[in-house]
């Protein structure tokens, strides 16, 4: 029953936005869909503590090598700490060359049991289709002013893909 009023509180908001492509009118942001209150405060507290013990294993080298990754500040508002999870992820052509795009060869560390269990939620309360269930992720972790420059995600991932944040 406490579950039936967590779900009752999620609060769902589509969008939509017509341009012309081809002469036909297109909802340019079909499918992009906002979900609020997924997590309780509780949840979100257990979240953020899991994802610091991950950090703050990547910094004492417990992590794979490609696993975690924490670039020097070169500018204030450039960088973050990026967690990878099931899947390594190169976000530039790296030094052996290898373009932007998924490694295929290189391991990370899985699915942690804290992400499985907020994709299960996901899932249940149908925020996620239960035919695409991730099995990987990328943690950022960004201090204040910390950020990324707008991008489009390489098309090596599979759509829908989800974003959760948390302050």
């Amino acid at each position: 029953e406490a579950e039936l009023e967590r779900y009752q509180l999620v609060r769902r908001r589509k969008f939509e936005y017509i341009e012309k492509i081809d002469g036909k009118s297109v909802n340019i942001l079909k499918g992009l869909e906002l979900h609020h209150n997924v997590f309780s405060e509780i949840e979100q507290a257990q979240i953020l503590e899991s994802v610091f013990l991950l950090r703050d294993l990547g910094r004492l080298g417990r992590l794979r090598s490609k696993t975690y990754s924490e670039p020097s500040k070169w500018m204030r508002g450039k960088g973050r700490i990026t967690i990878q999870c099931g899947c390594c992820y190169n976000f530039a052509t790296d030094r052996k060359g290898n373009p932007p795009g998924i490694l295929r060869r290189d391991q990370v560390d899985p699915l942690p049991r804290v992400i499985k269990n907020m994709i299960k939620k996901l899932v249940f309360w149908k925020v996620l289709p239960a035919t695409c269930i991730p099995n990987s992720c990328i943690i950022n972790i960004y201090e204040e002013r910390d950020c990324i420059p707008p991008h489009i995600d390489h098309h090596d991932f599979l759509r829908p893909f989800s974003t959760v944040s948390l302050a």
